[in-house]
C-alpha cells in the first residue's frame, strides 16, 4: 500500500495521510501538524474517501438536442468551446466552487483577462471589504485560539463549521479558563457558554459598553471575536459588519497587552476573525476574484464556466439570454469543468472532467491565510486532467495561448499576484490592521459612523449549519452526496439504522447520465 502526505478539502486545511491501493484510496488518516489540526481530523475528512469514486465525470460530453449528454473527444468538445469563447469575447463570466485550487483560479482569471471580461466570482459570499486581508480571514493563527481568555462566537456554530477549531476553543476553556459568550442562537458546544442575545443589537450594546458581559470582556488580555458565514447571510450584512467591526476596534482600544512578542503580537491584530466554509474563497479573494454569485445573475452572460460549481447559486432563470452556440438551444452556454455528475453538470451544455484532491498537486489557502500544498495520491479517472491544464487547452482554441507549459510556471504567475500564494505552510501575520480600519471610517456609506440604525434587530443571528438538520454538516459536497458513509451517518444521526442506508444519500444527479 502507497501512503502519501496531503490535506483534506475543508476550510481548516486538514492534514491527512492517505492510503492508496491499486488506485484505489483505501485509508484517510490525520497527520500530525501542531499549526493547524494537531493530531486531529475529523470523521468527514476520514471516511468520505467512497464518494471519490462514485459518479465520476471520465470524459469530456456535450448535451444533444434532446437533453441527453453525449461523449465527445477531447479535440471537438474544446474546439466547441473556443468557438463560443471567441463569439462571447467579454461577456464570459466564470464561478468558482468549494474545491477550486489556486492554480485554476489563477489561470482562468488570465483567460478571461484575455477575453476582456472581468466577470470571475465565487460561490460563497463574504460582504467585506476584500481589498485588505484582515476582512476576510482569521488573524489570529489556529494555535492562538487556545491562549484566549475571552471568546465572543458571532453568527457560527463552531462544532458543525470548523469542529477543529471548536476543539482548539475547547483547549482554551479547560486549559486557560476562558470565557465564552455567544450572540446568536444557543447551541451545544461541548463546553460551558454565556448566551448574551440572538439580536444584533447585542453588539451595538458590547460596543457600547452597555451590557453585562462587557466587564469581563474588557479586562481581558486576551481576547477575539470569532464570526461565521451566517453575518453575511443577513439583509442588513454591510452595517452589521461595519458594526462588528467597532466591537472588534473598542476591544483592541481596552485590551492591554502584556508584551508586543510571541503570542500577544498576534492577538494585538487578531481580535477580528472570520469563518468561511469554502475551501477556496481565501486563495479566489487574494487572486482577485469576487465573493459571491449575484455578479453571475446580474451580468447574464453569453458563456458561463462553472468550476466545480455544485451549489446551485445560480439557475437556468437566471441565464436568460439571446445567445447561443449553434447546436443549443437559446440560452447562456455553460461549460462545467468537475470531477462529479452533480448540480454543475445538470445544468451545463458540456461537461469536461478535472481532478479530484487525491489525483493532483495543487494550493489551497486556509482559513488563517496558511498556503499548503496537495499531493497526488492516485491516478486521475478516465480521461480527466488537471483543471488549470483543461483551462489552458481552451486558451489554445482562442489563438492567443497563455504561457503556462508546467505548474511552476503558473505559481510564478501566482507569485506576480499574490506573493504569500508560494510561501506554503506560512502564516503570515496581518499588517494592516489599522489601515483596514481607516478605510472602513473613511468609506462608510452611512449617513453616521452609528449603523444602528440601518440593522434590522428583527432578524437574530445564527449560523449557516443548522444543528437539527444532520445533512448540514455530512452531506455538503459532490464527493460527501456520492458516499455510503456520509449518508449512514445521517440516517443514524436521524434515528434510521444500517438496514435502511442507501448508497449517494442526497444525490439524484446522476440517473440521467448514465
Amino acid at each position: 500500500m502507497i501512503e502519501l502526505k496531503a490535506f483534506f478539502q475543508d476550510a481548516v486545511g486538514t492534514n491527512i495521510r492517505i492510503g492508496a491501493r491499486f488506485n484505489n484510496i483505501v485509508d484517510i488518516r490525520a497527520c500530525d501538524n501542531e499549526d493547524v489540526n494537531k493530531e486531529y481530523a475529523t470523521d468527514k475528512a476520514r471516511f468520505c474517501y467512497d464518494g471519490l469514486n462514485k459518479k465520476r465525470i471520465t470524459e469530456p460530453m456535450v448535451r444533444d438536442p434532446s437533453g441527453n449528454l453525449v461523449p465527445y473527444g477531447w479535440d471537438e468538445v474544446l474546439q466547441i468551446c473556443g468557438d463560443g469563447l471567441i463569439d462571447a469575447g467579454e461577456r464570459v463570466a466564470a464561478l468558482a466552487g468549494p474545491f477550486t485550487d489556486a492554480e485554476t483560479l489563477t489561470v482562468t482569471r488570465d483567460l478571461l483577462n484575455i477575453l476582456g471580461s472581468e466577470h470571475y466570482y465565487t460561490e460563497e459570499y463574504c460582504d467585506v471589504n476584500t481589498d485588505f486581508r484582515s476582512h476576510y480571514l482569521m488573524n489570529l493563527p489556529f494555535s492562538g485560539v487556545e491562549y484566549s481568555d475571552c471568546v465572543i462566537l458571532v453568527g457560527i456554530n463552531p462544532r458543525l463549521e470548523a469542529p477543529l477549531l471548536n476543539l482548539r476553543l475547547q483547549h482554551a476553556f479547560h486549559d486557560r479558563k476562558a470565557t465564552i459568550g455567544i450572540v446568536g442562537l444557543k447551541m451545544n458546544l461541548g463546553y460551558r457558554t454565556h448566551h448574551l442575545g440572538a439580536s444584533p443589537d447585542t453588539i451595538s450594546n458590547l460596543a457600547d459598553g452597555k451590557h453585562s458581559f462587557c466587564e469581563e470582556l474588557f479586562n481581558a488580555k486576551r481576547p477575539m471575536i470569532l464570526a461565521g458565514g451566517g453575518i453575511h447571510a443577513r439583509p442588513d450584512s454591510t452595517a452589521f459588519n461595519l458594526e462588528l467591526q467597532r466591537l472588534a476596534e473598542t476591544i483592541r482600544s481596552n485590551v492591554k497587552l502584556e508584551s508586543d512578542e510571541g503570542i500577544d503580537y498576534f492577538f494585538k491584530n487578531g481580535i477580528f476573525n472570520l469563518i468561511h466554509s469554502h475551501a477556496s474563497l481565501p486563495a479566489a479573494l487574494d487572486l482577485g476574484w469576487k465573493p459571491g454569485a449575484s455578479g453571475i445573475r446580474k451580468v447574464k452572460p453569453d458563456v458561463l464556466i462553472l468550476l466545480g460549481a455544485d451549489g446551485r447559486k445560480v439557475s437556468r432563470a437566471d441565464l436568460c439570454n439571446e445567445y447561443q452556440i449553434e447546436g443549443f438551444s437559446d440560452h447562456t452556454t455553460v461549460i462545467y469543468i468537475g470531477t462529479h455528475f452533480d448540480a454543475g453538470a445538470e445544468l451545463a451544455d458540456i461537461v469536461l472532467p478535472s481532478c479530484a484532491y487525491t489525483e493532483k498537486s495543487a494550493t489551497y489557502v486556509n482559513l488563517e491565510g496558511r498556503p499548503q500544498r496537495t499531493r497526488p495520491a492516485v491516478s486521475p479517472q478516465g480521461d480527466a486532467v488537471e483543471d488549470w491544464k483543461v483551462i489552458q487547452m481552451l486558451s489554445e482554441e482562442l489563438h492567443t495561448t497563455l504561457p503556462y507549459e508546467t505548474i511552476q510556471s503558473v505559481r510564478h504567475r501566482m507569485y506576480q499576484i499574490a506573493p504569500n500564494l508560494v510561501r506554503i505552510g506560512f502564516f503570515e501575520p496581518n499588517s494592516f490592521y489599522d489601515v483596514g480600519q481607516q478605510y472602513n471610517a473613511n468609506h462608510n456609506r452611512f449617513e453616521t459612523n452609528n449603523c444602528r440604525n440601518h440593522i434590522r434587530n428583527d432578524v437574530v443571528l445564527k449560523s449557516n449549519r443548522r444543528a437539527n438538520i444532520a445533512a448540514d454538516y455530512w452531506i455538503t459536497d459532490p464527493i460527501t452526496r456520492n458516499s455510503d458513509t456520509m449518508g449512514k451517518c445521517v440516517l443514524l444521526q436521524e434515528g434510521g439504522t444500517f438496514d435502511h442506508a442507501s448508497s449517494s444519500y442526497g444525490n439524484s444527479y446522476g440517473s440521467s447520465y448514465s
